[in-house]
């Protein structure tokens, strides 16, 4: 099963860099490896159903994610400013945007269930490669579309995006999921997939070539990785719990 937890609000945490003063002589790598005993997912909330297929370590595991639906919004890269500052504000738009429709910002004004994680796109996009951000449908709320439909959201910004089941790498990371933090978390996660190559590999053909050549940059303007931050930002940077999925399949013979 996965981890869960709250995700009130990743507008937040790109604002600010993990803080220099908490386990200062140990840097950013070994920070973002707190204990998972450390790290939190409340308990209270639905998140996607899963499975574990392969697990290495405490961060890095490959899992099976059920079908779901997420309300998604843009988040209009370079529309509003450049750089970190920029992505903060589009990505704190973005978010108040989709969580508008949970909280009633739709045509019948109901207000639904908050789930975890909270989705994102990661990695270097520019300005002609739109980032968006997700909220996931609570699954009991999806199981009665058959009698109650969710309802249409009132924004045109916000959109329902049927997600179809799927196998993802994840890499696993605690703090405050900046920039850097999500750089050196998608460093790891292509070391890990590297080294299960002969078993799993990205689903994307371009992100599978990049995986193999190792190159980060590559890989990251390519958009294929998501963000998945399950903490509001009352958490603790060394209490919260983030990570990257990447879409990966059974690795074939032609493959490897």
């Amino acid at each position: 099963s996965s981890s869960s937890s709250s995700s009130s609000s990743s507008s937040f945490d790109v604002l600010f860099a993990y803080p220099s003063g908490l386990l200062p002589s140990l840097g950013l790598a070994a920070a973002s490896r707190v204990s998972t005993f450390l790290m939190e997912v409340p308990a209270d909330l639905e998140t996607i159903p899963s499975r574990i297929i392969y697990r290495k370590g405490a961060f890095f595991e490959v899992r099976a994610l059920e079908a779901y639906v997420a309300a998604e919004a843009n988040m209009e890269s370079g529309k509003i400013a450049p750089g970190v500052v920029g992505d903060a504000v589009n990505s704190g738009n973005a978010f108040n945007t989709v969580a508008s429709y949970i909280f009633g910002g739709n045509e019948t004004n109901e207000a639904i269930s908050m789930t975890t994680p909270v989705l994102s796109d990661a990695g270097a996009a520019d300005e002609n490669q739109r980032k968006s951000m997700r909220f996931v449908m609570a699954p009991t709320r999806v199981q009665e579309t058959s009698t109650k439909p969710l309802p249409k959201p009132t924004n045109e910004r916000v959109k329902l995006v049927d997600v179809p089941q799927r196998m993802v790498a994840v890499e696993r990371f605690s703090g405050v999921a900046t920039p850097q933090a999500v750089r050196w978390a998608t460093e790891q996660l292509v070391e890990n997939l590297r080294a299960v190559s002969n078993a799993y590999v990205p689903a994307d053909e371009a992100a599978r070539a990049a995986v193999r050549d190792g190159d980060i940059d590559a890989l990251e303007r390519l958009g294929v990785i998501e963000t998945a931050q399950y903490n509001p930002p009352s958490t603790p940077p060394f209490r919260r719990t983030n990570e990257l999925w990447l879409d990966v399949i059974v690795a074939s013979a032609n493959q490897v």
